[in-house]
């Protein structure tokens, strides 16, 4: 399903993921039915044409605000986890406002192993806009969220969720983070390095499509995060050629 994914992995604990999305190809189309309704609502029965138009409803109202390009981001990189079978310890949308997730961008798990998830994107029209500094700023972001102190506590939104019965979390995980939110409200917080982070990347164009150099960039990214403190790291790169293929989707 993910013909355009390229995967380097560089060892034990670092590995990169890059893909191109240029279109709503068939293959594509499957795998957003798949995975559409649980990345949104989990075990909902709410059929996927209601689904769609709240999410269309919701990026529309976010136009004036400009953060319809961080929602759709976010989307796929959920859709990215969720087929290669990390299982999605939250709700994409948030419990009470339904609106997106916040803090944490999202916490996860894969054989018997918890990741942290953070995701920044922006456009090419961008000043010095590069995966390797959209990586770099996700890493920053939860570097900051995990080590210091902040007026709002990161894990308790993560608990909240995970705890939710919709998301079916095990209760070994479930105590992990509220421990994690209990200490936060201790002021006892945790160094980066002791987790697993996946720090991610999206960057739209402009609808003309422009071939990155995957070799280069593997090779910036390494620069960057040989400088980052990890338990395991995995970096997603996504490249889009525009914010309207979702919405090409939401119509069908």
């Amino acid at each position: 399903m993910l013909s355009n994914l390229v995967s380097h992995k560089i060892d034990d604990k670092i590995e990169l993921l890059i893909l191109d999305i240029k279109d709503i190809t068939n293959s594509l189309k499957e795998l957003l039915d798949k995975h559409f309704v649980k990345i949104c609502e989990w075990n909902s029965w709410t059929a996927i044409n209601l689904v769609k138009k709240e999410l269309k409803d919701y990026l529309e109202n976010k136009k004036w605000q400009n953060l319809e390009k961080w929602t759709i981001a976010e989307f796929f990189v959920h859709l990215f986890l969720n087929e290669l079978w990390y299982k999605q310890e939250c709700l994409f949308l948030n419990l009470e406002e339904r609106s997106i997730k916040k803090w944490f961008d999202w916490y996860y798990s894969s054989d018997n192993e918890e990741w942290i998830v953070e995701s920044k994107s922006g456009s090419i029209n961008t000043a010095n806009i590069s995966h390797e500094n959209k990586i770099k700023e996700s890493y920053d972001d939860l570097k900051s969220k995990i080590s210091w102190g902040s007026e709002n506590n990161p894990w308790k939104n993560a608990y909240n969720h995970a705890k939710h019965w919709d998301v079916n979390t095990e209760e070994n995980i479930v105590k992990r983070i509220k421990s994690f939110s209990d200490d936060y409200i201790n002021e006892k917080y945790y160094d980066v390095a002791d987790f697993n982070i996946i720090p991610t990347s999206t960057i739209f164009l402009n609808w003309t499509w422009e071939e990155m150099d995957k070799d280069e960039l593997k090779t910036n990214l390494l620069n960057k995060i040989s400088l980052f403190k990890f338990k395991k790291i995995k970096v997603i790169c996504i490249t889009k050629q525009t914010i309207q293929l979702i919405y090409n989707y939401l119509e069908l």
